[in-house]
């Protein structure tokens, strides 16, 4: 780590993963990943960000994304798995392989 900052990880950025990543972004910034295997949320975030609204709080975010842990790189400190219930099996089996 560096700076003590650490690589977070959201996978799934729907509702739940969406809001959890937008706020992380505030501390984490270019710290943040995001891993999405659904390309319309992936180009979303890429072509105009991510938008939470919370009241009359926007945060806009710009987190790195990607369709696989394996495009990362490095290993993440911490993974936050955001998916739906019959899809999380899938979701831990890959990512573990990336939080070492």
């Amino acid at each position: 780590m560096v700076n003590d900052v650490l690589t977070v990880g959201v996978v799934g950025c729907g509702s739940l993963g969406g809001v959890i990543a937008g706020k992380l972004f505030k501390k984490h910034g270019n710290n943040l990943w995001i891993v999405s295997r659904n390309r319309s949320i992936n180009d979303t975030i890429l072509n105009t960000g991510l938008v939470v609204e919370e009241g009359i709080t926007i945060t806009a975010a710009k987190p790195l994304v990607v369709e696989s842990p394996a495009d990362i790189g490095n290993p993440l400190d911490v993974v936050i798995v955001t998916t739906k219930l019959n899809t999380i099996t899938d979701a831990v089996k890959t990512d573990r392989k990336s939080v070492v």
